[in-house]
């Protein structure tokens, strides 16, 4: 039967106190949990091959990016072959009259953004940035999605309505097909700042969307500028067949006093299209402090603010950084009436502080006063050896990936280290986390995921001792990393490859892959690894 370990020395006991919380693990915490030949994994009990899945990247400053792998039978000695470079190449065309007519003839940005397929939640991005009549674009193995944009006219962007799967060597087929300017029309209109054209100091783009998906459908373009002729038009090209859309507007120079506004459009519009955000008035500087929740200053937290303001817009301010005594100041707007800002801070990871949200109003000039941040929560838990002895010295990292209901996701990883006890003692926000012990040596990486929920205290949260988690026994797996006679690379082997060896999850609220292991090939193409056994 599973429980919390209840071996927790006294001093710790004693910082817990009577109101401390205990919790435990999603799933199992040791190994002497599972079946005889079964590994307490993060997700569960398990087989060690089952799930297995390793991510190779031979060399990508010569294009040849991840290649992922299925391993089946797992053997003490595990070789893999690589294929040469994977591609997703095609042809760039454009409508004619209803028909795909020649080449498109423009320069073209190509970028495919996905996942590996055999991995789910390992995310891959590539990017081509100009490319004519065709192009070929070198990608790791997965599935993606294409978007396609015309870089010297104002076509809209092209998503492929289809996903693009990539595999090991292959060159992928997607054209992209660009719309034909009969099936296109100007949205034409003016963009005004209090009534008055942009100055070059604030410049803005506009932006049509679709209002349901927030897909693109036009292209980013610049409203001209005072100075410029016809001061505050903006011109976007927008699919005929759209009958409504929504144009967002937002300054260039992400430091300008200036607010993002959406405007809902119906087509064709009746009339002109004039754009306007409205009286938001001047900008003011507000200060403040940020303390403990014992009064002490807090320093070195990131601040700002974000509000909605005055016409409809909204308006985030420039990111600030306390000072040693805790003091603040922000350049913002004035918050529109009958609405508050929000002012968030996020102490630096080292603080026992927890993530702050506070309600307020920006109505001039002026101290916002003093912010106390709540405690954040005090985590203790103890590490094993696999013969039950204390694990001193033992990396800890808590991983965020998921918040929890009121509370923003965290930012930052948070380490720490095992104690000549094997206690470990961090400081988390409310989330959950993946927790990694990592012992390094012939131990292998040991994980697992586990909520830390917010229960509120007198000045913070309560304290939480998670449940004892003892350390797998390692087992070395070592191999050599070869390329395909067809991969048309001038070594027989891979040299200074990255490998990444991972479990398939099935935590529901978790990651749907485990990191297990990591390492490096040599020069020979030879690796070695640890990965948990019994």
């Amino acid at each position: 039967m599973r429980g919390t370990s209840l071996l927790v020395p006294l001093l710790a006991v004693a910082a817990l106190g009577c109101g401390k919380k205990t919790t435990s693990f999603h799933h199992c915490a040791n190994d002497s949990e599972c079946a005889a030949n079964q590994v307490c994994f993060p997700d569960g009990c398990g087989d060690l091959a089952q799930g297995l899945r390793v991510e190779i990247i031979p060399n990508a400053r010569e294009a040849l990016y991840a290649q992922d792998f299925v391993v089946g039978t797992l053997a003490n000695k595990q070789d893999f072959t690589l294929a040469g470079p994977s591609t997703i190449q095609g042809a760039v065309q454009q409508l004619i009259d209803g028909q795909i007519g020649t080449a498109y003839p423009g320069a073209v940005s190509i970028q495919a953004l996905g996942e590996s397929t055999l991995i789910p939640g390992v995310v891959r991005s590539f990017e081509l940035g100009a490319a004519r009549t065709t192009y070929v674009l070198p990608v790791a193995t997965g599935t993606y999605s294409l978007l396609a944009n015309a870089t010297e006219e104002p076509l809209p962007p092209i998503q492929l309505d289809s996903r693009v799967i990539v595999s090991l060597g292959e060159a992928a087929r997607a054209d992209v097909l660009f719309p034909s300017s009969t099936s296109l029309s100007w949205l034409d209109g003016h963009l005004f700042i209090e009534g008055l054209p942009p100055t070059a100091d604030r410049s803005m783009w506009v932006q049509a969307f679709d209002p349901n998906t927030q897909r693109p459908l036009s292209q980013r373009a610049l409203v001209n500028s005072l100075g410029q002729s016809d001061p505050g038009r903006f011109q976007l090209q927008v699919p005929r067949s759209a009958s409504n859309l929504v144009v967002q507007a937002s300054p260039v120079n992400s430091a300008a006093l200036v607010p993002r506004k959406s405007f809902p459009i119906t087509l064709p519009p009746i009339g002109p299209v004039i754009l306007d955000l409205g009286p938001f008035g001047s900008a003011v500087t507000v200060s403040g402090t940020l303390r403990t929740s014992s009064g002490d200053p807090l320093p070195g937290a990131t601040v700002y603010l974000e509000e909605e303001v005055t016409g409809g817009g909204s308006f985030r301010t420039q990111t600030g950084v306390s000072s040693s005594t805790g003091s603040f100041s922000l350049t913002a707007l004035l918050t529109a009436v009958g609405r508050s800002a929000t002012l968030w801070a996020f102490p630096p990871p080292e603080s026992a502080c927890a993530i702050l949200s506070a309600p307020v109003r920006v109505i001039g000039p002026g101290d916002l006063g003093a912010f106390f941040c709540k405690a954040k929560v005090q985590v203790h838990g103890l590490v094993h050896l696999p013969n039950s002895a204390d694990a001193v010295g033992i990396q800890v990292t808590a991983q965020p990936i998921s918040g929890t209901p009121g509370y923003p996701l965290p930012s930052n990883l948070v380490r720490g280290v095992t104690d000549s006890t094997g206690l470990y003692t961090l400081y988390l926000d409310p989330a959950v986390y993946r927790l990694d012990f990592v012992p390094g040596g012939t131990r292998p990486r040991t994980s697992r995921f586990v909520t830390i929920l917010g229960e509120l205290a007198d000045s913070g949260f309560k304290p939480v001792e998670v449940e004892s988690v003892s350390l797998s026994n390692g087992r070395r797996l070592t191999g050599t990393l070869y390329f395909a006679a067809t991969a048309g690379t001038n070594s027989p082997v891979a040299a200074l490859a990255s490998i990444r060896f991972f479990r398939l999850s099935t935590d529901a609220i978790a990651p749907a892959s485990v990191l297990l292991a990591e390492t490096v090939s040599d020069q020979s193409g030879t690796y070695s690894v640890i990965l948990p056994a019994r």
